[in-house]
C-alpha cells in the first residue's frame, strides 16, 4: 500500500511524497513509517502513541474514524492519506 505524505511532512521524509509500505491495518502503518521515518511521528501520533485530533488519516477516501479508527484494514492498492493541520497565527 501507499502512504501520501503532505508537503508540509516531507522534509521529515527526506522529501518523499510517496512512501510504500506492507501493512495489514493503519497501525501497522503508521508504525512502520515512524520507524522508517523517526522525526515524522511527532507529527502523526500522541506521545501514548494514538492519532491524536488534529490528524486525519484516510483510507482511499474515507476518514479512519468513519471505519475501524486505526484497526481499519487495508489492502496492498490501498492509499493511506495523512492530513495534519497546521495552525499560524
Amino acid at each position: 500500500m501507499k502512504a501520501l505524505i503532505p508537503t508540509a511532512l516531507r522534509r521529515f521524509t527526506h522529501g518523499n511524497r510517496l512512501v510504500e509500505l506492507q501493512a495489514d491495518n493503519v497501525a501497522a502503518a503508521l508504525a512502520l513509517l515512524t520507524t522508517q521515518y523517526p522525526e515524522l511521528r511527532p507529527h502523526l501520533l500522541g506521545d501514548d502513541g494514538k492519532i491524536p485530533n488534529f490528524v486525519n488519516v484516510f483510507v482511499n477516501d474515507t476518514n479512519i474514524r468513519d471505519l475501524d479508527r486505526e484497526a481499519t484494514l487495508l489492502a496492498p492498492d490501498d492509499e493511506l492519506i495523512l492530513v495534519a493541520s497546521i495552525s499560524g497565527g
